[in-house]
């Protein structure tokens, strides 16, 4: 094989030119190198040279799924390049980005899909998902970073949030894809998901209960997923802007200010040593135990002072609920 130029080429139907230009500009302004016809076959190239030398050259390629793509014979050694030199997916060198709901081809069905065609999403969540999934088709990793408790269920059992009374039910004027289900269905869904630790799916749930109701709650509960159950100094700039964004629409609320707090101390001062302001103390008291035992269960970060402030709130709500 080639030294790889490019980290990605993007292969697309004519049909999908819009989708497909969203994909390399996000992919691009991530700082990945991108392959696509659309801006590099310029007036006197030979396509079907350029065409080889892409898929040879580059290290994946991304296919944008659609039902015409699906049908479509003229791209079919596109894929199909990609697809044999990683039949069975270990490099991942084949990663479909479906943008509608479609079956995939042949042996392309056995790859898993990165999903974009939400209607519910907004186009900041599709960003921040479609680049968390190619993010973890280039790592390989889909695993918290730390270590799981032995199979032990946490003492922390999460209270689902309520639902504000603006829910929408799906059988409402714009409820599109997954009508039928509610804010309060989906925010269950996710909270069993988060318990599980599968943050991929919670995230997804809770993003779409998001976009039935822009509740502030749901927001802190996204920011918890987002972060997977890693420390602040493990996220790359792309990620921290992105949890700023959803735990600063829940600003409101003390348990989002604090959860903002220690992914911050963690993102400014990985090595510790930095105390606690007085701001902070102050807003440690306001945070209510239940919340304390969530961060600190879906946060860890040991040594971090907001962290250990969160430890001895929780301690000391439980020391309350066995007074006589």
């Amino acid at each position: 094989m080639m030294t790889a130029q490019w980290d990605f080429f993007i292969s697309y139907d004519q049909a999908d030119l819009a989708w497909a230009t969203w994909l390399a500009s996000t992919l691009e302004q991530a700082g990945y190198r991108i392959r696509f016809a659309h801006w590099d076959d310029v007036p006197g190239s030979n396509w079907v040279s350029n065409l080889l030398t892409s898929i040879k050259s580059s290290t994946r390629t991304i296919v944008v799924l659609s039902a015409a793509y699906a049908r479509s014979t003229t791209n079919q050694h596109e894929w199909q390049e990609a697809w044999r030199q990683d039949q069975v997916g270990v490099a991942r060198r084949l990663i479909p980005v479906r943008v509608e709901e479609c079956s995939a081809p042949w042996a392309m069905a056995q790859i898993v899909p990165i999903d974009v065609f939400d209607p519910e999403m907004s186009d900041a969540m599709v960003r921040d998902l479609f680049l968390a999934g190619v993010k973890r088709a280039v790592h390989g990793r889909t695993r918290p970073t730390r270590r799981p408790d032995h199979g032990r269920r946490d003492s922390v059992t999460a209270t689902p949030p309520r639902a504000s009374a603006g829910t929408r039910t799906g059988s409402g004027a714009g409820a599109g894809a997954g009508a039928g289900r509610t804010s309060t269905d989906r925010t269950h869904t996710a909270m069993a998901a988060l318990e599980a630790r599968d943050y991929q799916r919670a995230a997804t749930e809770f993003a779409r209960a998001i976009r039935r109701d822009d509740d502030p709650e749901l927001h802190y509960y996204l920011g918890l997923c987002m972060m997977a159950g890693r420390r602040g100094n493990q996220m790359d700039h792309h990620e921290f802007d992105a949890l700023k964004r959803h735990l600063q629409l829940a600003a409101r609320l003390p348990h989002s200010r604090i959860a903002w707090c220690l992914v911050s101390y963690d993102w400014r001062s990985p090595a510790g040593g930095v105390a606690l302001s007085p701001d902070v103390s102050d807003l440690l008291s306001e945070v209510e135990p239940k919340h304390a035992r969530e961060i600190i269960t879906y946060l860890r970060s040991p040594g971090n002072p907001v962290w250990e402030g969160l430890l001895a709130t929780s301690r000391s709500g439980e020391q309350k609920s066995v007074a006589p």
